[in-house]
This record gives C-alpha cells, structure tokens and sequence, in this order.
C-alpha cells in the first residue's frame, strides 16, 4: 500500500476524531486501527507525517502572505493527523514481537544476496546446484531445482517457525494459507500465496551440511550430515456436501536437527514486522547475521564491548558477495546498514581499517536491537569438534535421502488459489 493511500485513511480518522469532539485517548484508540492494518512501514508514517506538516506549514504561510483566516478545524485535523501517525509509529516499535530461528542456519545462512551468473546458469543447466559457501560459518549448499535462497525466501522459513513456536512445536506444523499469509504481512490472495509455494517449493529442496553446527545437548559444535530444511510436506481438504471446497490446511515438518536446536534452546530472535521494514537484501542479510552472531556459543571473536566487530571480508562472504571490484561490494554492505541505521535497528556504523586491504565493520546496536538480544542469553563457549563430513558414504547419504523423499507428499495450489491468480 502507498503512502496516499495511508494519508487517505489517516485523514478520515482525524476528521471523525475533530468532528465528533472525540477525547485524547481516542488518538491511540485510531492509531491502533491504522497500525493493525499492518501493510504500511515506519517509512510510510514518516513520509505521511511530512506530508501533514508541509500542509500545516503552507496554511500559515498563505495566511501570512494574503492576510486570510483559516480554518481552524482544518488546522486541527491536521494535529490530530500528526499525533495519530507519532502514535501508530510508537505502536509499531512497541510491537516489533521476535520469533526464534536456529541460530545454525543464521550463522551459516544458506541465503544469498550476491547470485553469481555463472552459478545462476550452470543451476539452470544441471537442474541442480552444490556448492561450499563460508560465512560468520560454514556451509555446503544443494539445491535440487538449481535455484539459490534468497532473503525473501528466508522470511517464509521464518513465518513458518513462527507459526510452529505458536502452535507449541509439534513434529508437524499445520497452518492455512491465511494463517500463512497473515504471519508474512501480506494480502491474502492468489498471486501472494503462488510467490509463497514457490518459496517453500525451493525449501524443501535445499539441502544443506552445517560445518560448524552447535549441538546444544552435547555441549560441542559437530559437521551435521546432509539435510533438508524442510523434511516433509502434506495438504488436507475439507468440502462442503455439495463437494465445493471448504478449506486446506497445509503440514509442514522440518529436520530434526532444526526442531531439537530450536527446543533445545540454540535460536536467536528475529523480528518479522522489522523485517518488511527492510528494502535492501543486504539490509536483511547484516540483521539476521549480527542476531545470530549475538546467540553463538562463542562469538567473543564478533563482539566486543557490545560492539560487532567483523572482518569486512568475513561480511562479503556471509552475503556471497563476488564483485571483483571491492568498492562495488563495500557499497552493498554500506547501503544496508544505512538502512539499518535509519529504522534505528543499528545505532552507528563504520568501516575502520587495521591493516593494508584489511578491514574490520564495526556496527554499535540501538537500544531496541539490545533490548531484543538481551532477552536471549548468549550459550556458553564449547569445544570445537572436527569429524568427517560423511560426503563419501554415498549408500547411506542415498538411503537417508529416500526415506525423507518417500515420506514426502505435493504441496498443491488448490482450485480456490488458481482462481484467484
């Protein structure tokens, strides 16, 4: 939704707040309403916020210069337009409600803002994708359709945890695509829900080898087997007597190493309110990597003083970033803490050299951000265990991939949603 369209309603609601002599507390009473709309961002209460205070400025300016009388109504609208807006974006903030992400897949993060073409193409090609990635950890990423997560597919996983969280973690997540939707942010319809399949379509056929993963019942850090991120999958109609549709609830299950870190107690908190706030991929990408960094089991190496410091080489490879030209990657990562910095998730930022073609980020939280972290208590250091990726051990790896795959069933559009596109 536009900024206009936000004017628009807030516009109507100071009106009847004026007009019907409506008391102060009646600003937070509409200023909920505006907020549980839930499609317009910090950026939209800011741009209409100026918009109402440009509007008040060229009333008192006209008067000024022509010496006319004004509306004082009118004047008064527009402050009681300014106040529900200061409102609604306090609203906002106070309700930037956290959902758990295993820290794992944060720290080793098989999504990427850099898409290499050479990748992109040889994916199109084989119809498959495998390659080693090396972030804040270390990854091995396989894709079975040749496709490459992306940050916008990041939030589905992490709508999906969740809605699995609310739902009290359960082997099997059952939600529909409202629910979905809703827990996402966006509008319930078919083009919506088809860019949502789709997404969880390239879930379920990623699989990924953590390298450094922490087992927080062992107390140590292993290399996992190979994985997918989402191990099952399965839909359930109900139809009326007449034999329309009704309704379909869609099951999700995940690995069982993500389900047992999350219990466990090895996630961090990301904010998916906060998250639609964020244009930039790089953006996204330097939240959720400094939210992990924050819940490592020893990140004494990324922190210190309650400052992130992390080798700029270390941030391009956490975000694939493969320009061979350095400043055009230094641009990337400058532009998303900007960003961050602006929606005051960050508090400060630079790039502070410590020695020739070595640099360090240096990324100070805002006090939101170390409000969030602070309710998540750091896991205590552990003992680096190296073993064997098992990457040989092709009869079991196939064994292990085809009794996942036999337990896997479609996950269809139904004939409501193709309607609806």
């Amino acid at each position: 939704m536009s900024s206009s369209a936000l004017i628009k309603k807030v516009e109507q609601f100071a009106t009847t707040i004026v007009n019907k002599n409506l008391d102060e507390s009646s600003i937070e009473e509409y200023a909920q309403k505006v907020e549980s709309i839930k499609k317009y961002r910090t950026k939209d209460y800011d741009k209409s916020l100026s918009y109402f205070l440009q509007k008040e400025v060229d009333i008192y300016k006209d008067k000024e210069s022509n010496g006319n009388n004004f509306d004082k109504s009118t004047v008064k609208i527009l402050d009681t337009a300014k106040k529900l807006l200061a409102m609604a974006k306090k609203i906002r903030r106070n309700n930037r409600q956290a959902s758990k992400v295993d820290t794992n897949i944060l720290t080793a993060s098989p999504f990427f803002v850099g898409r290499k073409r050479e990748l992109i193409k040889q994916g199109k090609e084989r119809g498959y994708i495998s390659f080693e990635h090396n972030g804040v950890k270390k990854l091995t990423y396989e894709n079975k359709l040749g496709e490459l997560l992306t940050y916008n597919d990041a939030k589905t996983l992490f709508a999906l945890f969740a809605l699995w969280d609310e739902q009290g973690k359960d082997d099997w997540l059952s939600f529909t695509k409202y629910q979905l939707l809703n827990k996402m942010n966006l509008v319930d319809g078919g083009r919506q829900y088809q860019i949502v399949h789709e997404s969880i379509e390239k879930l379920k056929n990623t699989w990924v080898v953590l390298h450094e993963a922490y087992f927080i019942e062992k107390g140590k850090r292993d290399v996992t087997k190979e994985f997918p991120l989402i191990i099952g999958h399965n839909s359930i109609t109900e139809s009326f007597d007449n034999g329309n549709l009704r309704s379909t609830t869609y099951e999700i299950r995940f690995s069982e190493f993500i389900y047992k870190s999350i219990q466990n107690g090895n996630y961090s908190l990301i904010s998916l309110a906060l998250w639609d706030e964020i244009d930039s991929d790089s953006g996204k990408a330097i939240y959720s990597m400094i939210s992990g960094i924050s819940n490592m089991e020893d990140n004494s190496q990324y922190l210190q003083d309650d400052m992130f410091v992390i080798p700029l080489n270390v941030v391009y490879k956490h975000l694939k970033l493969e320009n061979p030209k350095p400043a055009k990657n230094r641009e990337v990562v400058e532009k998303g803490c900007a960003e961050l910095q602006s929606i005051e998730v960050i508090k400060e930022f630079s790039i502070e050299k410590i020695a020739p073609k070595t640099f360090n980020l240096v990324i100070e939280p805002s006090d939101w951000l170390n409000n969030i972290l602070s309710k998540k208590k750091v896991l205590p250091n552990v003992e680096q265990v190296n073993l064997p990726l098992l990457m040989n051990e092709d009869e079991e790896k196939k064994e292990i991939k085809q009794s996942i795959r036999n337990d896997q069933l479609e996950f269809p559009i139904n004939e409501e949603e193709n309607v609806a596109k």
